[in-house]
């Protein structure tokens, strides 16, 4: 094998024996107090001497910060040991670099600074900090840092990903030493899901699945990296919006129902109840379901072992589903949704000094709920017969590269491990950036240790396809009886649920919920389904209220108490012209710049998509225009939206800056110039 085809990595590194002063002072100083030895020769570190920890890191610090990481790999480095593991050669995730009391347990701002300069000098990291409600004197990196204000237990907001995969490769362009690391709180799951956004950005492998199984082995010694399934379903959004070349915009809808099939049993039969939240906003809470013990032993009677609710096309499907319990919407009290929305599943089971507890939950976001042919990945790419995503222990596909093993062990065999090489590798780490930034200071660049880690994971088989291994086999009736007939029966079911005229429907297998995927006692046929239908003319001023007052609830949440690292980074007030994300008096995205995080995008990014856009220049919608290259093929959708199931088209009112006048607008986008029949988002 040629050595163009060898993906090597770096080996655990060995800490040197004879201990240095720390370059540490009292005061945690700022990354320029940081030199290279006098007469530093090529290949040697910038400082030969080992790092040198104070007593208590050695005596207890160390100890408690390996409890805290758990299965998250670990970085060792000259005397240094940090929560930390490359990704790739260029990309670090990382926990949080704390300052206080956090420092004693998290990795600690002076060793996350020291071992950044250490490993790639001055002026050659960027710094990401995703942990939402904290922030750091970004002097301490070089004034080089961009905070995305990202909620723990929350989706990723959809507008943040491209904005921060676009200032990533920009820097990453910019100079072939550059690096980024990334950090939320424990740098794992927000960290990953941004990550993962960048590596199927510049296509470093061709499908997102593999970009995600290639993070979770790289990041955890269990291959537990982002396996929450509403985090990975945003991920997928994301590479959907990538693949239509498609900038985010939410879509408003008005919900129906939420439907359950094959209820979880409580203590005595099944009680459960759904709460639906638009953001942070409850907006649906239904009275409980009860089914008595009795009936859920006739419920359960009716399960049979398949599956025959897997018809993604509404043209073609008649039932929701054929036996499931309702929590219907009033027609007296419409609920209308946009952007984010969450679906909880609880147990109603109330019991001394306890509330309900979550048997499992569910994100979703409305602008893939109509006119898309979006299917969650873990379902469109299952593994295949003796492969994962990224490894094959047959033979390889023809166009694929095999990633030489670190150890030297012979692959080429049958019914061994081989590992698929990113097919975008060279470019993303051309040979020049392994010179400068690793060769040149006696470093073995990352990429040996990543290809023994991925190596390790599939010879000890811990990497399954668990969301495979909870699907029923389809075909055949599900259930016997079915439930039913709707207009027949009182109550919440069990009935045949037909699909309405317009209505769409989101299914939620068992495998797609947080949380109730890791419960094995729940059916592997469970299943939520969400049915909405998109807003028409008669509803939009009403629709509009309802979302506003949603907005509105956000916005208050977002003003409230902040912690006094935040107040000592107040925003600056937005400049009048300010037109996008950049008049936001409360920015979730902010730049460093002279110690303070009023900064402003790469200069190579404009507003030249957006700058005439009514809704761009609008309090509520102008969160979701962040700048891009002027050669950029992602456009902005119409704000006009024409459903492919009803043919009625709908544009929504969008307040000025004022809230006076009332504006209403379509893009100016090349999307928006396709003929009426085209303008539904993803027609």
């Amino acid at each position: 094998m040629s050595n163009s085809q060898v993906f090597l990595l770096t080996p655990t590194f060995k800490v040197m024996s004879q201990p240095g002063t720390s370059t540490a002072s009292n005061s945690e100083g700022i990354a320029n107090g940081l030199v290279e030895d006098t007469n530093r020769l090529n290949g040697a570190p910038r400082r030969e001497t080992n790092y040198e920890p104070r007593l208590m890191d050695r005596m207890v610090r160390s100890f408690v910060r390996t409890k805290i990481s758990q299965k998250r790999y670990r970085f060792e480095y000259k005397g240094l040991d940090l929560d930390m593991a490359y990704i790739t050669d260029r990309i670090i995730a990382l926990g949080y670099p704390a300052n206080n009391v956090e420092k004693q347990f998290r990795n600690s701002m002076v060793n996350t600074r020291e071992i950044l300069w250490r490993r790639h000098g001055t002026n050659h990291v960027k710094i990401f900090n995703l942990r939402g409600g904290f922030l750091y004197n970004p002097a301490k990196f070089d004034n080089n840092v961009i905070y995305m204000d990202m909620t723990d237990h929350h989706p990723p907001k959809l507008e943040l990903m491209a904005p921060f995969c676009r200032e990533a490769k920009e820097w990453l362009d910019q100079d072939p030493e550059n690096v980024i690391a990334v950090h939320c709180k424990a740098g794992k799951g927000r960290t990953g899901v941004m990550i993962c956004a960048l590596l199927i950005y510049i296509q470093f492998y061709p499908k997102p699945r593999q970009v995600l199984d290639y993070y979770s082995i790289v990041r955890t010694m269990n291959n537990q990296g982002v396996t929450i399934p509403s985090q990975r379903r945003y991920i997928y959004y994301y590479a959907h919006l990538r693949e239509k070349k498609l900038n985010y915009l939410p879509l408003r809808m008005q919900l129906i129902g939420v439907y359950i099939e094959r209820p979880p049993k409580t203590s005595d039969g099944s009680k459960i109840k759904i709460v639906v939240a638009n953001g942070s906003r409850v907006i649906f809470s239904p009275p409980k379901l009860t089914i008595k013990s009795r009936e859920y032993i006739a419920e359960v009677d009716s399960w049979q072992p398949v599956s025959d609710n897997d018809v993604e096309d509404l043209e073609r499907r008649q039932y929701v589903s054929k036996r499931a319990y309702r929590f219907m919407v009033p027609k007296s009290s419409p609920v209308f949704v946009e952007g984010d929305v969450r679906v909880d599943l609880l147990n109603a089971e109330k019991k001394l000094l306890s509330s309900d507890k979550k048997i499992g939950h569910v994100w979703f976001n409305t602008m893939f709920a109509c006119g898309q042919s979006f299917v969650y990945g873990d379902k469109k790419d299952p593994y295949g017969f003796q492969c994962t995503s990224i490894g094959r222990e047959r033979a390889m596909f023809s166009w694929e590269t095999m990633m030489e093993d670190p150890d030297g062990q012979d692959r080429t065999v049958r019914n061994v491990w081989k590992i698929v090489e990113p097919s975008k590798l060279k470019e993303h780490t051309p040979e020049e950036s392994l010179k400068r930034i690793y060769r040149d200071y006696g470093m073995t660049p990352p990429r040996e240790e990543i290809a023994r880690r991925l190596y390790k994971a599939h010879d000890t088989g811990i990497v399954n396809d668990v969301y495979k291994q909870r699907q029923l086999e389809t075909g055949g009736a599900a259930y016997s009886p079915e439930g039913g007939n709707l207009n027949d029966t009182v109550g919440n079911g069990p009935f045949q649920i037909p699909l309405e005229h317009g209505e769409h429907v989101l299914t939620f297998p068992v495998y797609e919920m947080d949380r109730a995927l890791k419960n094995k006692k729940l059916d592997n046929g469970m299943k939520m389904h969400v049915v909405l239908r998109c807003i028409d003319e008669k509803m939009a001023f009403e629709s509009e209220t309802y979302c506003q007052k949603t907005f509105e609830n956000e916005e208050q949440a977002r003003s409230g108490p902040v912690s006094s690292n935040m107040r000592n980074y107040a925003p600056a007030t937005p400049n009048p012209e300010a037109i996008g994300a950049e008049k936001m008096k409360q920015p979730v995205v902010r730049y460093a710049i002279n110690g303070t995080y009023n900064g402003r995008a790469h200069e190579s990014l404009n507003d030249t998509r957006f700058k005439d856009s009514v809704s761009a220049q609008s309090d509520r919608w102008c969160r979701f225009y962040y700048k891009q290259r002027s050669d950029s093929e992602s456009e902005y959708p119409p704000l006009e939206h024409t459903c492919p199931l009803t043919h009625e088209t709908f544009v929504p009112n969008v307040p000025s800056s004022t809230s006076n006048p009332i504006h209403s607008e379509t893009s100016k986008s090349k999307v928006e110039s396709s003929p009426a029949k085209s303008t539904s988002t993803f027609k």
